[in-house]
């Protein structure tokens, strides 16, 4: 493998737009990943980070950073690792990559939700340095301090 981590940008449209259709959005819906959305983020030029690992412009997986659009100082982060890549460190290494640029435009924390049952990604948090907290009945909020 030859990964990457890169912004969404138009030249990986078609695998981004693959990507979405895999994503399962019962477990992660920070937005919605019709092929419209996805071909609207690899064009987005705002304040919210997109990116993607990549090896050979495949997305491998997906990471956000959001909120400075709306005018939060605390950017929402995400990740969703495709099936075929999870258990390698990915998340881990797409996490600390995303704090850092959270970390390059100024933010101080970042947040994130997780559901209760997601007990890979809540050991996962916690292993980083998350300190977590309970949101709702099903989700649990996550805060790090870069």
């Amino acid at each position: 493998m030859a990964i990457e981590i890169v912004k969404l940008q138009p030249k990986i449209k078609e695998s981004v737009v693959d990507f979405f259709s895999k994503i399962d959005n019962e477990k992660f819906h920070p937005h919605d990943f019709s092929e419209k959305v996805a071909l609207d983020l690899c064009d987005y030029d705002g304040e919210d980070c997109y990116y993607v690992v990549i090896d050979n412009n495949i997305v491998l997986a997906y990471g956000i950073l959001r909120g400075w659009d709306a005018g939060h100082d605390i950017p929402s982060l995400g990740i969703y690792v495709g099936s075929n890549c999870r258990g390698l460190g990915m998340g881990k290494m797409l996490m600390n990559f995303l704090h850092c640029a959270a970390k390059a435009k100024g933010a101080k924390k970042v947040r994130l939700k997780v559901y209760k049952n997601n007990i890979v990604a809540i050991h996962l948090y916690k292993k980083i340095g998350y300190v977590i907290e309970d949101y709702d009945d099903e989700q649990l909020l996550g805060i790090f301090n870069l």
